[in-house]
């Protein structure tokens, strides 16, 4: 009689020892980010080097074959002439200046959105009077600059993230800074943290012929540095979309395919909707990050932007 009693004591201690491996590895979510990315794993010899072809990322093949097509006398004749000709295309248009003048009559975002729902999200094109002089009748200057803070909590986790970001618009491309820092607190009491560092660049490629809506495609990178200290970068490829459609009404949706080096890559989108009340922009929604099922992070974000 006390056998069946035993084995099912022995039974339910496995499951409790089972459960408790399972929580303690789901608190350290923020540490397997980190060490999915991570060349020198804590994994034998023998298993890393069977999975080393599969695991290599579609970031590192890029790497690899662009550094060996650019030989050293490509590369330094392309180079000069590639930066010369972004610069001087990026200069262009940022020039606020009448159509009579170089690189002149273009249209900028606005500092205050809805100034007239003509114009919608930019400032008023250039208009000539019958004495031949160029004005604008907005008064609104064009929107130079965007300063933002933000937050996130995932759902199925016990994550929190804030971020600050900076975004500069030359003309109709954009340059965009961040920083964000995820907290994950564990049962011991600590709290795990992940950094990620990021820069993009790139243009509008609606231009400013749909007014109510912006869509920048943009390039740049990631930067990974978690509780080791070890910056692990990551090439980014993202689609940001911003649309104005009636006041006071703002809209904001992306999606980050980050490539590392080594892992797997990292899915970061979010759709965000609110309100733009004079150079603010108020905003909630969701997020999702996903790296695999194992790694994911769902949850509400909420940020307030200001425009310069």
């Amino acid at each position: 009689m006390r056998r069946p009693f035993l084995a099912k004591l022995l039974l339910l201690g496995a499951a409790v020892a089972s459960l408790a491996a399972t929580r303690s590895a789901a608190a350290q979510s923020l540490r397997r980010f980190e060490k999915e990315h991570k060349s020198d794993s804590s994994s034998s010899s023998s298993s890393s080097s069977s999975s080393s072809s599969s695991s290599s990322s579609v970031g590192g093949e890029i790497a690899g074959s662009v550094a060996r097509s650019c030989t050293a006398s490509v590369c330094n004749t392309i180079g000069p002439e590639a930066i010369g000709f972004v610069g001087s295309a990026i200069a262009g248009t940022t020039v606020d200046a009448p159509p009579d003048q170089p690189n002149g009559g273009h249209a900028f975002p606005a500092a205050i959105i809805y100034n007239d729902r003509s114009d919608g999200a930019y400032v008023k094109p250039w208009r000539r009077t019958d004495e031949g002089v160029w004005y604008r009748e907005d008064s609104s200057p064009p929107r130079r600059a965007e300063i933002g803070v933000g937050g996130f909590a995932a759902l199925n986790e016990k994550v929190y993230a804030h971020d600050f970001r900076f975004t500069g618009f030359l003309g109709l491309f954009v340059l965009q800074a961040s920083y964000e820092r995820f907290y994950e607190p564990l049962p011991d009491g600590s709290v795990d943290t992940l950094n990620l560092p990021r820069v993009h660049l790139g243009p509008n490629i609606l231009g400013p012929h749909f007014r109510p809506l912006e869509l920048y495609a943009l390039f740049g990178g990631t930067g990974m540095v978690g509780t080791s200290g070890t910056f692990i970068p990551g090439f980014d490829i993202k689609l940001e979309g911003r649309m104005y459609p009636v006041q006071p009404l703002a809209f904001l949706a992306s999606s980050t395919l980050t490539l590392f080096g080594e892992g797997k890559p990292l899915w970061d989108s979010r759709l965000e909707a609110g309100v733009a009340v004079g150079r603010f922009d108020f905003r909630a929604g969701m997020r999702a990050l996903w790296q695999e099922p194992a790694q994911s992070f769902l949850g509400p974000v909420a940020s307030v932007t200001l425009r310069l």
